[in-house]
């Protein structure tokens, strides 16, 4: 195991092989590998490192020094199992590794778990073994950094709690003197903390020492009177009264969770032990918090609700052991086997020892006033009104119940327990949902060995939904079966999350299969419909979606009916009034197939949603229908493939007449291309719709710079004009891109004329954006054809009547078009500007093509001389590209920028690889750099082979051609 120590000095410890002396880089370096550290798995975003580095007032070139930092990491941690993978704008410290840090969080934490479950042994151990990780002051060495302060007061203060609950372990295992020097040593750092205060005062009043007791109370107040001019809490007034009168209360004892401890002590009879917690035992440290509070703080019905296999028992049981433990009378009565209200109350009144005589209601109001827990209350007919009885007429008891929806008593306070966490939060260890699976897969004594990658078991959690019956389930398997193999399994439908090992017996938790089919069966006839249309669709889906897909399908109010999943557990709330489905509850409604009802409903849903709404994205201020389509880009999706799917070729092309432009918006090209090649091929489309989707195909193949696409565009105009189909955007935005295609391969004639027809259709269309579209072309054209002063005067008038009228989109290239100009015309200055201004207002619509503005950026920053800024633009471009936009004639516009760039800084082996790279792709798609880019940059290409000599500069630019994806990939680190 490779660990990241930051405890202290930073360095990389190997185990078996020590300390290694990886170069790490001075400390801004360092820097950068604590913070990603720090915040494993998180991704760190970019403004957050230089924000850690630099602080309020950061250099220009701070980004770009941030990419340097990462590439030089990079290099020196490859060998030993790290690597920093880039997410967004974001990055993420991965690998086979640990962080110090992390460990310490994790172990502080389990041991936290352990004193609250009365381990305090095991609480003592693991607290021991937290702070013997630390080797010094934290992040040793990178105090002059902005984040430090921050980051260490976080950790010294985790570390003073972790002594103090040391301390509170120690005392309870009667270790008193240990737990006084433990106390200690956070008072020499911390000398107004009252907790170890206390700490110190209890373990000298408990070894035998009143004296020492009394005078560490005045020592205290006396310091806090002194130096902070305030009196001490009323926990350290009452304690030190306590010790005058030699009545401080005993430590808690030492139990083993789940031991055959009876209430001893407490009044009335003995009650019978509570079940054992379940090994391991992880998480939930807050909802046992706020259960606890719930049902000590005057709340006389507290329900646990949700799918079976989610916790529940597991979470009141750990609720019970602590009431317990503190004193108050507990009692655990299971129900599952009870039907009627009558034998489940009469089954409760013997497990608190009260005889149920004629009425159970009124044996358990007056004879027992303790927490009653009922464990599995779903099933049971007429609960809600004998518990209603029982609250409204009695003081006693209070009702702690598990139930796969609420009862739906009066005064219930609901909790619906979740799914185990998959991503920690801050500060925290492992997500509770791997710990599980890892000590699942311990106890079945699978040994995972090298083949376990956090990774996998992080995904395979997230797959599973973080269900803990389902996690159990899946990790019980990996004797046979290593975590990845069940990963990709499960991914590929060759193997279902729902089924327990080989072997397991069909117990009630034996088979997630089984407790959802439980459950399921006992649904509303609505709820079971709603649930059928909510498996319908992948992924999340908005309630207003979902509510005018399901509005014919369910008799009640959809979403009154959603909330009975909801209450279930099967369905989860999620943010932007969206919910979903949770995976493993889909898989088993799909089990049998597709639902032609209820695929259809998904269909009807998301064709009105793209009618609504698809047709804005031409408007000025489209941004609102924008973001709405976006919150149900899965839906979308599942529409899309629904209609392929069961042949339903009237609402896949309505949903392909409405989406283009959202596909544009939202740089989902290649997504929107492979939709439209679906629908095409689909049998029986009427011929005009057929010549139409050839159009738009062919449209979105030049997009790509396709090698068919012009052929295919060619072809599809041909037809559209035998057909003499209207002039609307697609057709006349499919003689301009035959038009776009033809002048970049120098064929200016055949361009110009292609224009002609387009600016025709445009006239007759009526519609302004299309002409505007159209003199967009022209603009274009006349760049090609070298006369850039006329493109710039056309695609500056066109722009000014797009700020009035146009659309955003429309903008973004008019915006680049009059850039690319300015910067053919060696005007860079104002080209920046203009390119900035487009920049502004297409974050402002929140569209997602900012892809070629982003490009253009890069190539007038580089014509500027401000070579590191124009860098870290260009490679943003290439990972947006790759991501978003696969552009191989842009992508090589890009590589010739930073090799124009590299050969300004003197790094002309980098250049001539990048030039190399870039010619090879103008070469594909038969075009030259000429005509494409300004003269500044390709006047770089000269004197970077004069430098390196004519030979070597062919060596490394045939390295660049032989492969420039690679090319690509080492530039993005």
């Amino acid at each position: 195991m490779t660990e990241l120590r930051l405890l202290g000095p930073m360095g990389v410890h190997v185990e078996g092989r020590g300390a290694l002396d990886v170069r790490l880089g001075g400390a801004k370096p360092q820097g950068v590998l604590a913070l990603l550290a720090l915040a494993t798995p998180r991704a760190v975003p970019t403004d957050q490192l230089i924000d850690g580095l630099w602080g309020d007032e950061p250099p220009a070139t701070a980004r770009n020094a941030v990419q340097v930092y990462l590439t030089g990491l990079r290099k020196a941690l490859r060998s030993v199992g790290f690597s920093i993978d880039r997410v967004g704008d974001s990055y993420v410290l991965r690998g086979d590794v640990m962080v110090d840090a992390s460990r310490f969080e994790e172990a502080v934490a389990a041991g936290r778990a352990a004193l609250r479950t009365g381990r305090a042994d095991r609480s003592a151990e693991a607290l021991t073994g937290a702070l013997e990780l630390w080797r010094g002051r934290p992040l040793d060495g990178l105090d002059a950094l902005p984040f430090t302060p921050g980051a260490r007061a976080t950790l010294e203060a985790l570390r003073a709690s972790a002594r103090i609950d040391l301390a509170e372990a120690q005392l309870r295992l009667g270790r008193h003197d240990d737990a006084l020097r433990t106390a200690r040593v956070v008072l020499d750092e911390r000398p107004y903390d009252e907790v170890a205060w206390s700490a110190v005062v209890r373990a000298s009043y408990h070894a035998g020492r009143q004296g020492d007791a009394l005078a560490a109370c005045r020592r205290v107040r006396r310091l806090l009177a002194e130096d902070l001019g305030v009196d001490p809490t009323p926990a350290l007034v009452e304690l030190e009264t306590q010790v005058r009168h030699q009545t401080v209360p005993a430590p808690p004892p030492v139990s083993s969770v789940g031991d055959s401890a009876t209430d001893a002590g407490a009044d009335g009879p003995p009650l019978p032990p509570l079940p054992s917690l379940p090994r391991p035992f992880v998480g939930r440290g807050e909802l046992v918090d706020r259960v606890t509070a719930l049902v000590t703080d005057g709340a006389r019905v507290v329900t646990l609700t949700g799918m079976g296999g989610m916790g529940k028992t597991t979470l009141a049981l750990a609720v019970a052991h602590r009431l317990r433990e503190s004193g108050t009378r507990i009692a655990f009565c299971p129900l599952e086997a009870d039907v009627t209200a009558a034998a489940a109350l009469t089954r409760a009144c013997r497990a608190v020892s009260v005889e149920p005589e004629d009425d159970a209601v009124v044996a358990l109001g007056t004879g027992f006033d303790g927490i009653l827990l009922l464990d599995n209350a779903e099933q049971v007919i007429g609960l809600p009104a004998e518990v209603d009885r029982l609250v409204t007429q009695h003081s006693g008891p209070v009702l702690l119940v598990t139930s796969r929806r609420p009862l739906g008593c009066p005064g219930e306070r609901i909790l619906a327990v979740p799914g185990l966490d998959v991503s920690p939060a801050d500060g925290d260890g492992a997500p509770d949902a791997v710990t599980l699976f890892l000590g699942i897969a311990e106890r079945v004594g699978a040994d995972l060995g090298e083949r376990v990658s956090n990774r996998d078991v992080t995904d395979l959690c997230t797959l599973l939904d973080g269900i803990p019956l389902a996690i159990e389930l899946t990790a019980s398997r990996t004797r046979t079966v290593p975590p990845g193999q069940l990963l990709d399994r499960l991914r590929r439908g060759k193997d279902s999350a729902l089924d327990g090992p080989h072997g397991a017996a069909r117990a009630r938790q034996a088979s997630l299969r089984v407790v959802l089919g439980d459950t399921l069966g006992s649904l509303s006839l609505s709820g079971s419909r709603l649930l059928g249309v909510l498996a319908a669709f992948e992924g999340l889906v908005t309630l207003d979606l979902l509510e005018s897909a399901a509005a014919d399908l369910v008799e009640s109010d959809v979403l009154r009916t959603l909330e009975e999943l909801v209450d279930c557990g099967l369905a989860v709330p999620a943010n932007e009034g969206r919910v979903r489905l949770r995976a493993p509850v889909r898989e088993f409604v799909r089990g049998d197939g597709p639902n032609a009802e209820f695929d259809a409903a998904v269909v009807r849903g998301v064709c009105h949603l793209a009618a609504t709404h698809g047709p804005r994205l031409a408007e000025s201020g489209m941004g609102e229908a924008l973001a709405r389509l976006v919150l149900d880009e899965d839906a979308i999706a599942t529409g899309v493939t629904r209609a392929v799917a069961s042949g339903d070729v009237a609402s896949a092309v309505a949903l392909v007449r409405s989406l283009p432009r959202y596909w544009l918006l939202t740089s989902r090209i290649p997504e929107g291309g492979d939709v439209i090649d679906r629908v095409a091929a689909m049998p029986d489309l009427d011929r005009s719709d057929q010549a139409w989707l050839e159009l738009l195909a062919g449209t979105y193949a030049s997009y790509l710079h396709g090698p068919e696409a012009a052929t295919r565009l060619a072809a599809a105009l041909e037809e559209a004009g035998c057909l003499d189909l209207p002039p609307d955007r697609v057709h006349v935005n499919g003689w301009c891109a035959l038009a776009a295609l033809r002048a970049q391969a120098g064929d200016h004639d055949e361009a110009r004329a292609h224009h002609a027809t387009a600016a025709k259709l445009a006239a007759r269309s009526g519609s302004a954006a299309l002409v505007l579209l159209a003199r967009d072309l022209e603009a274009f054209l006349a760049s090609h054809a070298g006369d850039c002063e006329r493109s710039l005067d056309i695609a500056l008038q066109a722009l000014e009547e797009a700020r009035a009228a146009g659309s955003d989109y429309d903008l973004a290239h008019l915006y680049n078009s009059a850039a690319d100009n300015l910067n053919m015309l060696g005007r860079p200055d104002e080209a920046l500007a203009m390119v900035d201004e487009g920049l502004d207002r297409v974050m402002e619509g929140n569209i997602g093509l900012t892809a070629q503005l982003l490009l253009m950026r890069g190539i007038t920053l580089t014509l500027l001389g401000r070579v590191p800024e124009a860098h870290g633009v260009l490679t943003e471009f290439l990972l947006t590209s790759r991501e978003h936009f696969p552009d191989r004639l842009l992508m090589a516009d890009a590589l010739f920028a930073v090799g124009a760039g590299s050969a300004m800084g003197g790094r002309d082996e980098v250049a001539a690889r990048c030039f190399g790279a870039a010619f090879r792709l103008y070469e594909d798609h038969e075009v030259t750099a000429q005509g494409r880019l300004p003269g500044g940059l390709l006047a770089e290409v000269d004197p970077c082979t004069d430098r390196l000599g004519p030979a070597t500069h062919r060596t490394f630019a045939t390295l660049g051609r032989a492969d420039p994806d690679r090319m690509v990939s080492s530039l993005l680190g």
